[in-house]
This record gives structure tokens, C-alpha cells and sequence, in this order.
């Protein structure tokens, strides 16, 4: 049986779509400019649920911001370690069905190095 999205898990999902990835305080911000505020509570129970569902993924690229995704397109990404951006890579590496005894279902994949911009800058 397929669950029904909620309008603030429809929402997020909408926002989610149209950038790369979001952080809790982005995406209420966005959801109050939409005209569809929620309070912080009630968005990380509705992230927590779609990361459960397989509908986003949780990031942390070595920071302490957690930031939150869709789980379609798959794709790698790259972060400088300078400034500090991240952006989508095309995956690089075969994902196996198994690594010994264990059954992997989904990866994730970040480069560490330096962007364009600053390598410029140096």
C-alpha cells in the first residue's frame, strides 16, 4: 500500500527539486516565502519520514551542517576544501551488489580537493 504525501512532505519535495540540496533553516525559509510556513519540528519529523520512505537522502560533507537531497539522478559530489562548495559529480564508481556478507543498496561517494575559483585564487 502506497502512503499519501503530506502537503508539507509535497512541499519539501518540491523545494528539494529545485535545488541541489537543502539545510533545515533553507528549507523553512523557503517553505514561509512559498506561503506554506511550518515550524522546524514539524519539518525534520516530515525529513525524517522521506529519509525512512527512500524519497531523500541525509548529507553531511564533513561539516556540521546536515543537508538533505532527493534520492534520484545518482550522482557524487565534489567539495573544496577551501571555500567550501559542493557540487553534483557524474558517479564515477560501479556500485556492487555485495561487499562480503553485506548487501549494499545505495552509496555515496565525496570527493575532497580544491574548486576551480581557488585554485585560481592561489
Amino acid at each position: 500500500m502506497s502512503r499519501l504525501k503530506t502537503p508539507l512532505s509535497a512541499a519539501i519535495l518540491e523545494q528539494l527539486s529545485r535545488e541541489h540540496y537543502l539545510t533545515v533553516p533553507q528549507l523553512v525559509m523557503l517553505l514561509e516565502q512559498a506561503g506554506t510556513p511550518y515550524n522546524k519540528t514539524s519539518v525534520y519529523r516530515a525529513l525524517e519520514k522521506l529519509v525512512k520512505q527512500e524519497k531523500i537522502c541525509k548529507l553531511n560533507f564533513a561539516t556540521n551542517e546536515i543537508v538533505y537531497e532527493l534520492r534520484e539522478g545518482h550522482h557524487d559530489h565534489l567539495v573544496c576544501m577551501s571555500c567550501g562548495t559542493v557540487a553534483a559529480a557524474p558517479c564515477e564508481s560501479a556500485e556492487p551488489k555485495k561487499i562480503g556478507q553485506f548487501l549494499v543498496n545505495h552509496h555515496h561517494l565525496t570527493y575532497f580537493g580544491i574548486c576551480e575559483k581557488c585554485q585560481a585564487k592561489n
